[in-house]
């Protein structure tokens, strides 16, 4: 009894001072995320990245993993040996650009070395949320060649004429591996805070490790558009909430789109997800409980914000091709602080999709949204002429949605009234000791 006592204090409190935690890892392998401790809403997103280690040029940098990017830009540090073109180039992001000139160097990732891979030397970087989680830069995971995804092949083309030499990292790679079958690139991004039935750590495989793609349990679904080169969108064809269609969902903004589908857009570089105002208000009027209101410090175009009772236990599902992927319980709501109440209150924590967002998506599935399955990249004919597959995205669920009610009991179970006198950071600290307090006693109670 004494032995499982110590095991499940270590196990408790573990999660437990994730509470305090500024930066938090979470992986096992390559990935980790990061999250920033400020509490999140709508208007101020969780500031959440997934990050892995490369190696350039033999100096390691930990770099964001953006599957709605190609290029890769890092922070080049003083003393820095590589080959510099002094060819500009601007890398945009919603969160600022990032300016520099195309680099050439050794880049090293998963047991791969690509030698001579262009990149953003970043001499200016105005994407202060990717600074504030103490990342040095980003690697793209998207594959394009020409266009806004590689603004490095773009102003390589426009300068030596040449877009071979600026490919993105994992281009490069699947050319270079002499493996048999179509060239994928396999992700699974953690989370942070315990959850047992939410499928684990986060890894990434690399084109090559996995070759064909060999799981089953989920059938690929094709792109879409299929001559929208350059961004990993397929079509969401329906939607539920524990098993029952939420009904019609709104016209697709994107051209061609199938009646009654929406096109998502899988983004691990996004922290959360961005759905259309009236598909957010049809999710969550279904959501025994869940209520438009306005909650003070939540700050949202239409001043109001979509809450959620904290112990909600419903499941809202996708359905993409023939395959359904549930989103957990708790990636429908985030807790925040009433800033009037002082007390803690869950809200959506997704955002609604504005014009600036563009019109070749309607959903934009961010981290929170991709945690909830694996993702399958199969590049097919896009990585060398080699390969004839059709370029597809296999999506495989990772919940356990026989745990998902003992997940959200543990993690939102403990949720206690804040002192009045105390908010935000504070607060949070406050409900932290309570819960501390709790766990410690159920240890010493067993």
């Amino acid at each position: 009894m004494l032995s499982f006592r110590l095991w499940l204090a270590a196990t408790l409190l573990a999660g437990a001072l994730q509470c305090w935690a500024i930066t938090v890892n979470l992986t096992e392998v390559t990935v980790r995320a990061v999250l920033n401790a400020s509490l999140p809403s709508p208007a101020d997103p969780v500031l959440i990245g997934y990050a892995t280690n490369i190696t350039v040029n033999g100096h390691d940098f930990s770099v964001l993993l953006d599957t709605g990017s190609a290029d890769l830009w890092i922070l080049t540090p003083a003393g820095f040996a590589f080959n510099d073109t002094n060819i500009p180039v601007r890398n945009q992001f919603s969160s600022g650009d990032v300016d520099g000139t195309v680099g050439f160097a050794s880049v090293q990732l998963g047991g791969y070395t690509v030698d001579q891979q262009a990149f953003n030397t970043a001499k200016t970087v105005q994407a202060q949320s990717l600074l504030a989680l103490g990342f040095d830069g980003v690697l793209g995971l998207s594959y394009e060649f020409t266009g806004p995804p590689s603004a490095i092949v773009d102003a390589v083309v426009n300068t030596l004429k040449n877009s071979t030499i600026a490919a993105p990292f994992i281009v490069n790679v699947a050319r270079e591996d002499p493996f048999t079958g179509s060239p994928t690139v396999t992700l699974s991004l953690p989370r942070v805070g315990n959850c047992i039935g939410c499928g684990g750590t986060g890894t990434l495989e690399l084109p090559g490790l996995n070759g064909v793609v060999s799981n089953q349990t989920a059938l690929p679904a094709p792109l879409f558009p299929q001559g929208n080169v350059g961004v990993w969108s397929v079509l969401v064809d329906g939607l539920s909430l524990n098993n029952e269609s939420i009904g019609a969902v709104p016209n697709s903004i994107v051209s061609g789109a199938p009646t009654g589908s929406l096109v998502m857009r899988l983004d691990s570089g996004v922290p959360t997800g961005v759905l259309p105002q009236a598909l957010l208000d049809t999710i969550y009027s279904g959501i025994p409980g869940s209520r438009l209101k306005t909650v003070s410090g939540v700050s949202t175009s239409s001043g109001q914000v979509w809450t959620v009772p904290c112990n909600s236990t419903t499941v809202l599902s996708l359905k993409v091709g023939p395959n359904v992927l549930p989103i957990h319980p708790l990636d429908l709501s985030t807790v925040v602080i009433d800033q009037s109440t002082h007390q803690p209150v869950c809200v959506t924590p997704f955002r609604a999709a504005q014009g600036s967002d563009g019109d070749t998506q309607d959903i934009i599935a961010g981290g929170s949204l991709m945690q909830n399955f694996e993702a399958i990249f199969n590049l097919g004919s896009l990585a060398s002429s080699a390969h004839n597959e059709t370029p597809s995205i296999q999506l495989i669920s990772r919940v356990d949605l026989t745990l998902v009610d003992g997940d959200v009991g543990f993690q939102r179970g403990q949720l206690v009234k804040v002192d009045s006198n105390r908010s935000g950071p504070a607060a949070v600290a406050g409900f932290c000791g309570v819960y501390v307090a709790f766990l410690l006693g159920l240890v010493f109670v067993l």
